[in-house]
């Protein structure tokens, strides 16, 4: 079991859960959740929800919001696993 001394590091990240779809989702929902990383790099834990901007100010609401576009660059995790996400190709027949 990971102990909180273990985590070492964290940032915002796009997750993406097929579990958690609504029936009514057309597609994925990408979301923003802060993650936890174990000393090699390896996505430990991760918020159970998304996470919104906020801030102390102005000033502080503008970082948090710089800190989680920074998500963007990098590759999408999985909600169930913590690995990349690998979206389903479409395999239907364009019309």
């Amino acid at each position: 079991m990971t102990e909180p001394n273990d985590i070492v590091d964290w940032n915002y990240r796009v997750v993406v859960s097929a579990e958690l779809l609504s029936a009514e989702a057309e597609g994925p929902e990408f979301v923003i959740h802060e993650v936890y990383y174990l000393p090699d790099g390896t996505p430990e834990m991760w918020t159970l929800a998304g996470v919104r901007p906020s801030g102390d100010s102005v000033d502080d609401l503008e970082a948090t919001l710089n800190a989680m576009l920074l998500a963007i660059d990098k590759p999408i995790l999985c909600y169930e696993t913590g690995e990349e996400y690998v979206a389903a190709e479409d395999t239907s027949d364009p019309a």
